[in-house]
């Protein structure tokens, strides 16, 4: 993902991990996401948080199937 495909997230909203969650949902639904699933390190950068929300987002998505 490329800084032009960063997604601005929201203080106040929905939780980050919740933000990064949908986002990547999204991301995996549009296509936007195929092959190689983005490393955490790729996620941070994107989505401009630390590696907190993004492994708790990652979890809950893997939980999910």
């Amino acid at each position: 993902m490329t800084d032009a495909e960063r997604t601005p997230l929201m203080a106040g909203a929905e939780p980050l991990w919740e933000q990064v969650l949908n986002d990547i949902k999204r991301r995996l639904a549009s296509g936007e996401i195929r092959g190689r699933f983005p490393t955490d390190r790729e996620l941070v950068e994107t989505f401009g948080v630390s590696r907190d929300p993004v492994r708790e987002a990652v979890r809950r998505l893997h939980a999910l199937g």
